[in-house]
């Protein structure tokens, strides 16, 4: 699940209905030095919803990206018990 929070927007609107979630983030802007885009894609229940694109192929660079996007993430609600 991707989304973005409006300005203001409490984040605990997001886990309506999962008590036992977690929520974490990362920036758009972490997103696009590693050379990934970001698009909105709006669905009918999440107005904010966006997708990180790119075509990077399958490789070791890919992975290194994807490394340093997930070691880039902040918790924005800490999960239950931590």
């Amino acid at each position: 699940m991707s989304l973005t929070l409006d300005v203001g927007q409490d984040p605990n609107t997001v886990l309506v209905g999962h008590p036992n979630f977690a929520l974490a983030g990362v920036t758009v802007r972490m997103i696009r030095d590693l050379g990934f885009g970001v698009k909105r894609v709006p669905l009918p229940d999440d107005p904010n919803h966006v997708e990180v694109t790119g075509n990077a192929p399958r490789s070791n660079s890919l992975k290194k990206k994807r490394s340093k996007l997930a070691k880039s993430a902040f918790w924005v609600i800490d999960p239950p018990n931590h």
